[in-house]
């Protein structure tokens, strides 16, 4: 068995224990993803919206979105990385330094 149930509804609940996972579609090549609020079962929010564009509905990329907003970050944002790998942030442009930066997800 699992701890995780998923069940189809038209509606949000704020009961206890309970998390929305809203997917939300847009006709665009925009921005797809979980915003980093809506990473992990935090208590305090129990309302995740997963962003979806042509650019990434398929079954692979909402299942990765499923997955963060479940708690788990991509390998590079772990806090324990450094003992794994070396990020060489001289090679980065610096807008992109933000998808390198290490969260503590719970």
């Amino acid at each position: 068995g699992s701890c995780v149930n998923f069940q189809e509804t038209s509606e949000l609940t704020d009961a206890s224990g309970i998390h929305n996972i809203i997917f939300t579609y847009k006709d665009t090549d925009g921005f797809c993803g979980v915003a980093l609020e809506d990473v992990g079962l935090w208590k305090r929010n129990r309302k995740h919206v997963v962003y979806l564009t042509r650019y990434c509905i398929d079954k692979w990329y909402i299942a990765h979105a499923v997955f963060h907003v479940l708690g788990v970050p991509h390998e590079v944002n772990r806090p324990d990385r450094d003992d794994f790998v070396q990020i060489n942030f001289g090679n980065l442009d610096r807008e992109d330094y933000m998808h390198f930066q290490k969260h503590n997800i719970h």
